[in-house]
């Protein structure tokens, strides 16, 4: 399991009350391990729409933005057979 905690002090920020604390990840160490999620079918949305509506409008758009990265950085990537045919 992992909790989260704010860090007391972060070395990379300086000390002001303008910076903001944030959460860091820890590792719960004594727990049993619980059986990994199911995958989701290819093509499933893992997002219902009320979980988007949630979201800020700021937060959709870089959710977007990522999407759009990724999508470019697999268009750049090289054909993975010989004669560039996915499905011959």
């Amino acid at each position: 399991m992992v909790r989260t905690a704010v860090a007391a002090a972060d070395p990379d920020e300086p000390d002001s009350p303008m910076s903001a604390q944030r959460p860091h990840l820890e590792v719960v160490p004594g727990e049993a391990e619980a059986e990994p999620p199911e995958p989701l079918p290819l093509g499933a949305n893992p997002l219902a729409a009320v979980d988007l509506e949630r979201l800020s409008a700021a937060a959709r758009h870089r959710i977007a933005a990522f999407i759009h990265l990724q999508i470019a950085a697999l268009e750049e990537m090289s054909d993975p057979l010989p004669g560039g045919d996915v499905n011959p």
